[in-house]
């Protein structure tokens, strides 16, 4: 499906689960985001590609955004890779910048990664970064052209692209002041919902925090703590009704 957006003053939208990033630079720019399970693509209003990445929706988020004023979409756009090339990959490790080289370009891959040796697939379209447990980190534009990944000094015939990094979902009791602590990141949710049991989706870049199924907070991931626990460390305590007398 695809749904229209204008980017708001912080530069940072949600699409239902899902943050998507375009800086306050961009703030008032209308734009399109077109979305399935695999991939999310933002456009421009006349439909020009700006970005591509893993997508976080489950079939019941495109169903949500359809009926908030969402509309079926199109295909992929996605341009089609020729035929006759094939898609590569090398091996990198991360520096210490979080960035790899190839083909003497520096391509920045995330903090997160520093340290692992990626998987790295280039396809002339899209570049893939996959982790040591072979799960799907990034997707970026591809800075080489077919032809060039196909010379590739240390490249060899492409394997098929790995699933999306899982995000670990966890449990929290917001506290009396209305604030959660998760890997390490402090997250103010509001006094509101102090002693509620509330549910947190952390990934790479973004701590989103749900009551029920319903998203209260979403805020950019500053820890690079790792998570410790998955369920709250206490249990809601519920004042029983006076006996009747």
């Amino acid at each position: 499906m695809q749904v229209d957006r204008v980017v708001p003053a912080s530069g940072n939208l949600m699409i239902a689960r899902q943050q998507v990033w375009r800086g306050p630079t961009r703030a008032g720019l209308p734009i399109t985001v077109w979305a399935d399970t695999d991939r999310l693509h933002v456009l421009t209003a006349d439909g020009a590609r700006i970005k591509s990445c893993p997508s976080r929706l489950s079939q019941r988020d495109l169903a949500r955004l359809l009926a908030d004023g969402g509309r079926p979409a199109g295909p992929s756009p996605l341009p089609a890779v020729t035929a006759d090339l094939s898609a590569v990959e090398v091996d990198r490790v991360v520096n210490g910048c979080g960035g790899i080289s190839i083909s003497g370009r520096q391509i920045s891959v995330g903090m997160p990664l520093v340290g692992q040796r990626v998987r790295v697939r280039l396809d002339g379209v899209l570049l893939h970064v996959i982790d040591e447990q072979n799960q799907l980190r990034r997707t970026l534009r591809c800075p080489l052209p077919p032809s060039a990944c196909a010379r590739i000094r240390d490249a060899r015939p492409a394997s098929t692209i790995a699933p999306p990094a899982v995000s670990p979902d966890v449990e929290r009791v917001v506290s009396i002041n209305g604030s959660i602590q998760v890997a390490g990141q402090k997250i103010q949710v509001g006094v509101v919902h102090a002693r509620k049991l509330v549910s947190v989706a952390v990934d790479e870049h973004t701590v989103t925090v749900y009551d029920n199924d319903t998203p209260i907070k979403a805020v950019p991931r500053r820890s690079t703590t790792d998570l410790n626990r998955t369920k709250a460390s206490h249990q809601i305590v519920r004042q029983r009704d006076p006996a009747p007398r």
